[in-house]
C-alpha cells in the first residue's frame, strides 16, 4: 500500500504552528511504519530538499522534489500525480490544501478557521487561499484531521461537514526537552510566545501591562516571529514609553524557548482565536503557570488548569498577571495542575491517530 504525504508545512526551518504540528506528525508517522509488519509505503512530496531533521529516506520511505515551487499544490503536484506518480492508496496534506484535478482518497489537515472570523487580519492573497482552496479541500476529503473540539465544531458549522468525517488529534508536547529546571528560580518577566499578529490580542496584552501597580519590577517578555498588521503593536509600545520594559527577542532557538518558559513568572496567551495554543501545554511542561483568554479553543485546552480570562476586559488581564505574579503559593498551585494536565497531550497518540486514519481511509 503506498500512501503520498504533501510535507512542506514540516520542511521548513523556523516553524511555528502547523509547521511543528506537521513536523512531528511526520516524525510519528516515520516511527509507527518502522514498528508495522504491514507493507505500507510512503512517497513525501516537497518544493525543496528535505531538511536535514527530517526522517531519513529509507525503503519504504522516499522524498520527491517536485518544481516549480511557485503554485506548486495548483500545479506541479496535481501534474506530477497524474502523469509520473505512482499508484497510491491515499494522499494526505498536512496542510488545508489539496491539489486539483487528482482523483485519489485524500485527508488534509484543518487546523483552524480564524480567516472566517478575521478576514481583515489576513492578506488578500492569503485569505483568497484559505477561503476557496480550504472550501474545496473539505469537500473532497474523505477524512479531516484537526487540533481541537473546539475547531471540529466550527469545520461542521461553517462546511456543513458530517462529524464522523472529522478526527481530532490533539498536539503533544516532548516532555525530554519540556521540563522543569531542577533548581527553579524565576524571574522577573511576563511571557508571552506566538506569532506577531492581530488576533492574538498582542496589543490588548501590552495594555493590560502598562496598567500594572508595580510595573517597575516586571519585565514583558514577546517572543515570535513578525507575521502581519504588527505594526501596532510596536506603535504602542513606544506611545506609551514601554521600550526598556517589553522585550522582543523575534524567533527563538527551541533551547532558549524552553529556558525562557523555565524562567518566567507566567506565560500569558490572550488570544481572541486560538485552534489549540501549544504555548500553552509547553509552558505547563515547563513549569510555567498559564494566563489564557477564555475564547475559541483555549478554556478546552486549559482546563482547570490555568487562569482564564475575558480577552476584552484589560482590567481583569491585568489583575490575573499581578495575581499570578505576586502570589507564590497560588502560582505553584497552578505549576502542579499543569503537570497533571499535559499528561493528556503526547505526540506518540497524535501520530497514532492520524496513522490510523489514514490506513484505513486508505483501504
Amino acid at each position: 500500500m503506498l500512501i503520498g504525504i504533501d510535507a512542506n508545512e514540516a520542511n521548513i526551518s523556523q516553524r511555528v504552528g502547523i509547521g511543528r504540528y506537521a513536523y512531528q506528525v511526520l516524525k510519528g508517522i516515520y516511527s509507527l511504519q518502522e514498528k508495522s509488519k504491514e507493507n505500507i509505503e510512503f512517497d513525501i512530496y516537497l518544493k525543496s530538499k528535505p531538511l536535514a531533521d527530517l526522517p531519513k529516506q529509507k525503503t519504504g520511505w522516499r522524498y520527491l522534489e517536485l518544481k516549480p515551487p511557485q503554485l506548486w499544490t495548483r500545479f506541479a503536484l496535481p501534474l506530477y500525480l497524474n502523469i509520473y506518480g505512482r499508484k497510491m492508496a491515499l494522499f494526505f496534506s498536512t496542510s488545508h490544501y489539496l491539489p486539483p484535478f487528482v482523483k485519489l482518497k485524500s485527508v488534509i489537515s484543518v487546523m483552524d478557521l480564524s480567516y472566517l472570523h478575521y478576514p481583515q487580519m489576513f492578506k488578500l492573497s492569503d485569505l483568497y487561499k484559505l477561503k476557496y482552496w480550504t472550501a474545496m479541500s473539505v469537500k473532497k476529503a474523505r477524512k479531516i484531521i484537526t487540533i481541537s473540539n473546539f475547531s471540529k465544531n466550527e469545520i461542521i458549522k461553517y462546511y456543513s461537514v458530517d462529524p464522523d468525517k472529522i478526527i481530532v488529534a490533539y498536539p503533544g508536547v516532548d516532555r525530554k526537552k519540556y521540563k522543569p529546571k531542577r533548581t527553579l528560580n524565576k524571574k522577573d518577566y511576563i511571557l508571552y510566545v506566538g506569532t506577531l499578529q492581530p488576533r492574538k490580542n498582542i496589543t490588548g496584552l501590552i495594555e493590560a501591562f502598562s496598567r500594572l501597580e508595580n510595573i517597575n519590577k516586571l519585565r514583558l517578555l514577546i517572543v515570535g516571529q513578525k507575521g502581519w498588521l504588527y505594526k501596532d503593536i510596536f506603535n504602542q509600545v513606544r506611545k506609551r514609553g514601554l521600550e526598556n520594559k517589553i522585550i522582543f527577542p523575534n524567533y527563538v532557538t527551541e533551547n532558549q524557548l524552553i529556558s525562557y518558559y523555565q524562567e518566567a513568572l507566567c506565560l500569558v496567551l490572550p488570544s481572541f482565536y486560538e485552534g489549540f495554543g501549544i504555548p500553552v501545554i509547553e509552558a505547563m511542561a515547563c513549569g510555567c503557570p498559564v494566563i489564557a483568554a477564555s475564547s475559541s479553543s483555549l478554556p478546552e485546552i486549559v482546563g482547570q488548569s490555568g487562569l482564564l480570562v475575558n480577552p476584552n476586559n484589560i482590567d481583569q488581564l491585568a489583575k490575573a498577571i499581578e495575581q499570578i505574579s505576586y502570589d507564590e503559593s497560588f502560582r505553584n498551585n497552578l505549576v502542579k495542575k499543569g503537570f497533571l494536565r499535559i499528561k493528556d497531550f503526547q505526540w506518540e497518540k497524535t501520530a497514532e491517530i492520524i496513522y490510523t486514519t489514514l490506513i484505513n481511509t486508505a483501504l
